[in-house]
């Protein structure tokens, strides 16, 4: 099996996903907004309350990257930063109901998009489909 024409294949189709979540971002959320800065927010809004080396870890990037993503959050209003009682040096960021909405909002049109565009397929191919996506992630995570 030629593997440089399978990872070529590979990375043509994740650039057409991520063009088609990148439009659906644009014209969803405030033009500010990118890719990146989605992933940031629907993790906050996920995890309920998080700090920026938590998202760090989880992104493996540094806390620099995410400082200036948090910041760009906050200025736009959709994350808050709150502090720990018990420990002043931690401090915890948090969704506000703008930023949770716009998430909702967003991951609701992925979905319709998936939606529409599979419908075609048997639901046992899409099962299968996603299996295998999953299988690859887990591998490239060793």
């Amino acid at each position: 099996m030629d593997f440089t024409k399978v990872a070529e294949r590979y990375q043509a189709a994740m650039r057409t996903i991520g063009s088609n979540i990148n439009r659906i971002i644009r014209e969803t959320a405030h033009p500010e907004i990118k890719r990146e800065l989605f992933f940031t927010l629907q993790y906050i809004v996920h995890q309920r309350q998080t700090t920026n080396t938590e998202i760090a870890g989880n992104f493996e990037v540094g806390k620099s990257t995410i400082t200036a993503q948090i910041n760009r959050l906050e200025n736009l209003g959709l994350i808050m930063k709150t502090g720990n009682a018990k420990d002043k040096r931690t401090i915890y960021l948090v969704a506000t109901e703008q930023g949770s909405a716009l998430i909702r909002k967003i991951e609701r049109r992925i979905i319709d998009l998936i939606e529409e565009k599979l419908t075609t397929c048997h639901q046992d191919e899409i099962l299968l489909f996603v299996s295998q996506l999953e299988k690859l992630a887990a591998l490239l995570q060793k």
